[in-house]
């Protein structure tokens, strides 16, 4: 199997301990802190699970949410039609799907690790598929330690934002929150539309 690094960038951090999160923090964006950052620096999957299970968040199987199932989806076909060109030999590629529900709401985590030649990539991403509205990126700057090093703003298209290299969090590759609204051709390429955060990182070798 070969994975694209431009596929890499799209799917999928040495963690620091959870940065403090104000008491109106958006509850999405602070369990995803809690869960993602939360099992210490660079951790391994299975460290980022325990702490997961530990938090509440439950094993799930890609079927408990139509569009949870539609995005695994359209990242197995990405895999599958990835180009030969600018392509990294792999020799797996594995995730995890939980669940939660926070006030009232449900959310879904996914974990996931890639293994190759050039190293581990491990990402931790929150959804959020009943979100009507881009989260406040400015609290999230707050938390990461500085403005994001990129942002998109297409009305009824995507909203997105993304930091790199968070000083909160040493090490950390990539931090980014993304909304895509009902109807948007983002939609029909990603499988899903609301609300999503990611991390990635590089996990620390034994």
């Amino acid at each position: 199997m070969r994975f694209s690094r431009t596929l890499a960038s799209a799917l999928a951090l040495s963690l620091a301990a959870p940065a403090a999160l104000a008491h109106d923090a958006d509850p999405r964006f602070a369990a995803f802190v809690e869960a993602c950052f939360g099992a210490g620096a660079r951790p391994s999957v299975a460290a980022v699970i325990e702490t997961a299970l530990g938090l509440g968040w439950v094993e799930v199987e890609r079927s408990a949410d139509p569009e949870l199932e539609s995005l695994m989806q359209r990242g197995d076909e990405a895999m599958a039609e990835a180009p030969d060109e600018d392509d990294v030999a792999i020799e797996s590629f594995d995730n995890r799907l939980f669940a939660r529900e926070i006030e009232g709401a449900p959310f879904y985590l996914v974990l996931t690790e890639v293994a190759s030649a050039f190293g581990n990539l491990a990402g931790c991403y929150l959804y959020d598929f009943a979100a009507d509205a881009a989260p406040d990126f400015a609290p999230m700057s707050e938390v990461l330690g500085g403005e994001p090093y990129q942002t998109a703003d297409e009305a009824g298209t995507l909203t997105a934002a993304a930091w790199a290299l968070p000083s909160a969090f040493p090490g950390v590759l990539e931090v980014g929150a993304t909304f895509i609204p009902a109807g948007s051709a983002f939609a029909a390429e990603t499988g899903f539309d609301g609300v999503s955060f990611l991390a990635r990182w590089s996990p620390a070798t034994p």
